[in-house]
């Protein structure tokens, strides 16, 4: 057997890592990238081999590969180097082949060359904040090279995830402002369980273009279902852009996550005031409340207070038995009627608190009631008014005349209390005039007795 027919490529495959950080300059059209492969020779006496890179794409090329002689029995590494334009998108993707031949260019082996194109949208931090089980803050802070992160506490369900993250643009500045450009940036989570998610959750959302070298920080919330089971969820984050060649960059991490429930977990699920304003003129007003077991564990003496010290508010409930989540006796509703007509106008807090085991304490809300002044309309037909006017030229002695008109003019009504006075106005006139009729009535018969006296 010939000495070459005992050499072969040791790998399955070959790799070459395209960074198009590499990218420096405006006009640069292609990076070198370096790959080898380890050629083995299992007969005794040494060969020569050569390496030959084939049927890579148009635009690439290939610098000079030396022959190299492979000992017996031994192996030896044969280096390559490809110069790569920016075209590709991230990830891997066979671009050709590596063939090793004997000195009389005769094919002894073959393996499939890969392009690993790096992302130039690079995760540079992952936070997370979170409820614990317990009803505690925490925040984990992961590195943001790991492909999978885990929270170090169980989540509560019904509660809200808020993750901090920051992203840049990993082509140099230097390049060509077009082409390292990324734009129509994304990020996308999926659950292993679409349960886990709120109804309310979005989970797809555009962020903003990144120009080369810079960064962007963002927070996502994803607000857990109140319905989530308990069990392990994993979440899959995958981040994308197109640069401006039309090559697309992805990241892609996933957050594994428990959710637990707590033993005792009365919430407060809903608390509603029907009208949220209520005028002195309705005088009172209802509050319709919920409690919901969120808990593992069925309540037999839950209660509720309603409070508010200024209205006179201190309604208590108890003992209030709720089944265990996910029973169908897990929720209790009521409906309160309040008496506010001796309030003042304002606006006021009402606390509600939840309880288990009759006094402890586990949830409040708080919501706000207005109360305003109560204000009614007039209504009726517009009166006649009695006015006095003085006139020298009318037909009576003296130049004294009473007319009627109607005030205020066609098409108008003047309010109640306008009216009260103009007629009050109107029959103090009449007094007047009466008693000036009187007096010279009185006068003309006086001075009658005094003629009559003075001639007698």
């Amino acid at each position: 057997m010939p000495a070459w027919a005992a050499v072969s490529i040791v790998e399955s495959d070959a790799t070459v890592i395209a960074d198009y950080s590499g990218f420096t300059d405006e006009d640069q059209d292609t990076i070198a990238v370096t790959g080898q492969v380890t050629v083995q020779n299992t007969d005794a006496n040494s060969t020569t081999v050569r390496i030959a890179v084939t049927d890579l794409p148009v635009d690439y090329t290939v610098n000079t590969i030396s022959d190299v002689a492979v000992p017996g029995n031994g192996t030896a590494v044969v280096s390559f180097t490809i110069n790569v334009p920016h075209e590709e998108n991230s990830g891997t993707k066979a671009i050709g082949n590596v063939v090793l031949r004997d000195t009389n260019n005769v094919e002894q082996d073959r393996v499939v060359l890969n392009q690993d194109t790096l992302s130039m949208l690079s995760l540079e931090d992952f936070e997370v904040d979170y409820t614990d089980e317990a009803g505690d803050d925490q925040t984990d802070e992961f590195d943001a090279d790991d492909l999978e992160f885990e929270l170090d506490n169980n989540v509560q369900a019904g509660s809200e995830v808020t993750i901090s993250i920051k992203l840049e643009n990993l082509f140099d500045e230097d390049y060509d402002e077009d082409k390292a450009a990324l734009e129509q940036v994304t990020i996308n989570i999926e659950a292993d369980d679409d349960d886990l998610f709120d109804n309310s959750f979005d989970e797809e959302e555009d962020l903003d273009d990144l120009e080369a070298s810079d960064k962007q920080t963002f927070s996502i919330t994803i607000p857990i279902s109140e319905e989530a089971d308990a069990q392990d969820y994993t979440l899959e984050f995958t981040f994308e852009a197109e640069d401006g060649e039309g090559a697309r960059h992805e990241v892609v991490r996933e957050l594994v996550l428990q959710v637990e429930r707590e033993r005792n977990d009365v919430r407060i699920n809903t608390a509603t005031v029907t009208p949220p304003t209520v005028s002195l003129c309705e005088g009172s007003f209802t509050l319709d409340a919920e409690l919901k077991n969120y808990g593992t564990r069925a309540q037999r003496y839950a209660a509720l207070n309603v409070y508010n010290g200024v209205l006179g508010i201190d309604e208590k409930v108890s003992p209030i038995e709720l089944g265990e989540f996910s029973d169908r006796d897990d929720t209790w509703t009521r409906s309160f009627n309040f008496d506010v007509s001796e309030a003042k106008p304002g606006t006021y807090a009402l606390d509600l608190k939840a309880y288990y085991d009759y006094t402890k304490l586990i949830d409040t809300e708080r919501i706000n009631i207005a109360i305003t002044a109560c204000t009614t309309g007039t209504s009726g037909t517009t009166p006649t008014v009695i006015t006095t006017t003085i006139d020298g030229t009318s037909g009576t002695a003296g130049g004294l005349s009473v007319s009627n008109r109607l005030t205020p003019p066609a098409g108008t009504t003047p309010s109640s209390s306008i009216v009260e006075s103009i007629e009050r106005s109107s029959g103090n006139d009449d007094l007047i005039v009466g008693l000036m009729i009187a007096g010279v009535v009185l006068l003309v018969v006086l001075l009658g007795v005094f003629v009559a006296l003075l001639f007698k």
